[in-house]
């Protein structure tokens, strides 16, 4: 699994930095940081983001279940093939590490960055 390098934002702005990204990413999550990706192909993969806890407890409600969250990435043609997913909470997705696991479905001409936005 290839590590993702969170970086984090601020009022100052963040010139933030793409990577080529793997089959299977993970980074560290603060329950802030989103994922920035861009699909520089023609194809529509797909990121696959893994709950760790189907059954979190949510005040106020009955016991919901979540399924792995999927998303159909755009091509180059649409949007520039940018996407931004997320926040993602962390007792839904953290692992035992304090990690979010990501997979790609395709990964050619495709980059990725996670971002941390902070709270003020």
């Amino acid at each position: 699994m290839t590590a993702i390098t969170v970086q984090n934002a601020s009022d100052a702005g963040l010139n933030h930095t793409m990577a080529a990204a793997a089959l299977s990413m993970s980074f560290p999550n603060d329950g802030h940081t989103f994922l920035v990706i861009a699909n520089g192909d023609t194809g529509t993969p797909t990121c696959t983001i893994t709950v760790q806890n189907p059954s979190p407890p949510v005040q106020g409600f009955n016991p919901i279940t979540l399924s792995n969250k999927v998303v159909t990435l755009p091509a180059t043609g649409t949007n520039g093939g940018r996407e931004i997913i997320g926040p993602f909470g962390q007792s839904q997705y953290n692992d035992s590490a304090g990690l979010v696991q990501i997979a790609f479905s395709a990964t050619t001409s495709l980059t990725v960055a996670a971002v941390s936005l902070p709270r003020v």
